[in-house]
């Protein structure tokens, strides 16, 4: 007998949108409870959940899709039908992408912190714990913790040094970089992992950004040396792509030979599509592989040289060592992760 009772997996993402909660079930074994999402027509929300949860331990997936707010109070309804309407066990929130991620801390006066918002918004739910992948900053972490709310971030540097290592044939032509300084955790984790599996340690390249104003960026340097070299530019997501393509167009001016572009979060905000097409107008970049925690948008198509990378193996094996109540720090171990990739084949990216 589960120890948390039965696993039950709901998705109160639009119905478009449940192809990464699918496959995840598939992962699992398990089907995809039913529930449904219902608007009356003045536009508010009714949900109904179709299959018993009593005694249950339920995972419940939302997608980052607009509109974000609509989307929170879809998820918000779910969870009270769930744990008050239905007397789940216990409950995990899945969200690939973190809603209020980017929003930590105050920068100025009379400033809202989402983050704590969001937490706050959840643990008066019942939820037990968040589980996402390639959180902004690790503090958030401790936010959630501090609310005594679970929290696993499962980390995207070990997929990046997968991809790196199955696409590459000279790893001595390769040189990791970001789009700011404040990248530069990231491309050092994804660096210490591949020398951990090949013993080589690869050079690192940070591009200066500045913005002088919310969602414009300007590259003043370029520290590193990329002449001559293959670029991997890393980093958590992809919103306007302005960072991006200030900084391939910058490597690229700084001698880099080619440019592959890693992102987890295909977020791809007002203004990616234009900057998307100017990125492959101008052929600054070979590809852009995106992880798959947010649906790509439909203007994506036009682009071959756009790609996901599946990270439902990921999440599911997550919830199911959750669920076992089995360790998780497996999770933040290069072979163990790969592990759970038996199944797909990554040389296609």
């Amino acid at each position: 007998m589960d120890k948390y009772g039965r696993l039950v997996i709901f998705d109160a993402s639009p119905y478009g949108c449940q192809e990464f909660s699918k496959n995840v079930c598939k992962y699992l074994n398990v089907s995809l409870s039913s529930c449904k999402v219902e608007k009356f027509k003045d536009g508010e929300t009714n949900i109904i959940i179709e299959d018993s949860v009593r005694g249950a331990d339920v995972f419940v997936f939302q997608s980052y899709t607009p509109p974000i707010g609509e989307r929170k109070y879809e998820l918000e309804l779910l969870l009270d039908a769930i744990v008050h309407g239905g007397g789940a066990n216990r409950v995990h929130v899945v969200l690939p992408f973190l809603f209020g991620s980017r929003g930590k801390r105050r920068t100025r006066a009379r400033q809202p912190i989402p983050t704590l918002v969001f937490g706050k918004s959840m643990r008066g739910r019942g939820v037990h714990g968040i589980v996402t992948v390639d959180v902004h900053t690790t503090v958030i972490g401790s936010l959630y913790n501090a609310l005594d709310l679970g929290f696993e971030n499962l980390q995207f540097e070990f997929i990046v040094a997968n991809i790196i290592m199955t696409k590459t044939k000279d790893m001595n032509q390769i040189v990791l970089c970001s789009a700011d300084i404040g990248g530069a955790k990231k491309i050092k984790k994804v660096r210490d992992i591949i020398a951990q599996e090949t013993n080589i340690l690869l050079p690192v390249a940070l591009a200066d950004k500045y913005r002088p104003q919310p969602n414009v960026s300007e590259i003043n340097t370029i520290i590193g040396d990329v002449k001559g070299k293959t670029v991997y530019l890393i980093d958590d997501m992809g919103d306007t792509m302005g960072s991006i393509k200030s900084a391939a167009k910058a490597y690229k001016e700084q001698g880099a030979e080619k440019i592959y572009v890693i992102l987890c979060h295909p977020v791809l905000g007002e203004g990616s599509e234009e900057r998307l097409k100017q990125i492959f107008d101008e052929d600054l970049v070979e590809e852009i592989i995106f992880g798959d925690t947010i649906p790509l948008k439909d203007f994506t198509k036009n682009y071959p040289k756009i790609k996901r990378v599946p990270l439902e193996p990921f999440v599911g094996e997550a919830i199911r060592r959750i669920h076992e109540d089995i360790s998780i720090s497996g999770l933040h171990k290069y072979d163990q992760i790969m592990s759970t990739y038996q199944r797909l084949n990554l040389e296609g990216f």
